[in-house]
């Protein structure tokens, strides 16, 4: 009986275990549901039908398991009131709960692997949804709210253990006037092959998102201004030379870019804020060209052309370009400046040969 008991024991894991796996999916589907207020509507009912569904048959699951526990128990009671009987045999009687506790128990093992399928598929479904409710449909990147959630662990990351990030936005010059003259369908696939130039010209670990229209933002973790600054004028130049070809007319089509990197007080509103002004500056300027805040006021990003072997990845440069050598240089001048300015004039010397 030892390894009955132990058989009965492990089936009731195994039915407690589907039944939190059901209940933490269906949970979380329905909160999903509840707090996406924005999604749109064909994308909640999917969420709910199948929430519905997962709440079915978690509900099976449960009635199942508590009809197998009424029925192993009626028979661990008839096998407890079992007495020996002067010139009767209770083997035949004992063997035949055993048979019927046995029946019931692969019955309920049925009826959980079913589960188990049904619900491997659900939880696929909704891992589907998910990723669809992240991504944009036109482009294929994340979405403004898998941008949102990017931001949000950025920022978190930041004020808890100070891991520095830029943030880029880029915006697609005369967007409408696009759309006006070449018609939407052009429209679309400037953007889709905008967002092309725009991951070729990234690393893997960096985000670009479309949060909007014409709109796109870029997160750049572990990255500092100087290296942002190169992988900003590398967008904006591949995208202007890039050769948008729809049916049989080139589109010329250039970028506006606002460039920041997160400051000591930073939340994703300020840091928001700091970019928004800084491509406001880059519109106001004439487009096709970037601007950076640099905590205080905006300025233009002025960096020497890359050359035409550049490589993609903002951080497989090892050789120092010209831009880079001005980029120290000018760092040194400001820092020698400074120290002259309290009173070691003999360091002087080195701010010249720079």
């Amino acid at each position: 009986m030892g390894l009955f008991w132990l058989t009965v024991i492990a089936v009731f894991l195994l039915a407690i275990v589907q039944l939190i796996v059901g209940i933490f999916v269906g949970q979380h589907v329905s909160r999903f549901w509840k707090t996406r207020s924005a999604t749109n509507g064909a994308e909640v009912g999917r969420l709910h039908h199948l929430a519905t569904r997962l709440r079915e048959l978690v509900s099976g699951v449960v009635a199942d398991v508590g009809q197998h526990r009424s029925q192993i128990r009626q028979a661990n009671e008839e096998l407890s009131s079992v007495q020996a009987v002067e010139g009767q045999d209770p083997s035949e009687f004992v063997l035949q709960s055993v048979a019927r506790i046995v029946e019931v128990n692969e019955r309920l093992q049925t009826k959980l692997r079913v589960a188990e399928d049904r619900l491997q598929q659900q939880t696929e479904q909704i891992e589907s949804h998910l990723a669809e409710a992240r991504t944009d449909a036109l482009t294929g990147l994340p979405n403004r709210r898998a941008f949102d959630d990017a931001m949000a662990q950025r920022i978190a990351e930041w004020q808890r253990n100070k891991l520095t990030f830029c943030l880029l936005m880029i915006d697609m010059d005369h967007f409408k006037n696009l759309n006006d003259h070449h018609g939407h369908p052009a429209g679309d696939y400037v953007l889709r092959q905008a967002a092309e130039v725009f991951r070729r010209s990234l690393r893997e670990m960096d985000l670009v998102s479309r949060i909007g229209g014409e709109e796109f933002a870029v997160i750049l973790p572990s990255t500092n201004m100087g290296d942002a600054r190169r992988v900003a004028e590398r967008i904006r130049l591949e995208t202007a030379s890039e050769p948008f070809q729809f049916e049989q007319t080139v589109i010329p089509v250039t970028v506006s870019l606002g460039l920041a990197s997160v400051e000591f007080r930073d939340d994703a509103v300020s840091l928001m804020r700091r970019v928004d002004e800084a491509l406001y500056r880059a519109k106001d300027a004439g487009r096709n060209c970037g601007y950076l805040h640099n905590g205080a006021v905006c300025e233009p990003i002025q960096l020497a052309p890359l050359p035409a072997d550049a490589p993609d990845a903002p951080d497989a440069a090892d050789a120092p370009d010209a831009a880079d050598l001005a980029a120290v240089c000018d760092d040194l001048r400001l820092r020698l400046a400074e120290v002259a300015r309290h009173g070691r004039d003999s360091l002087m010397d080195a701010d010249d040969r720079c």
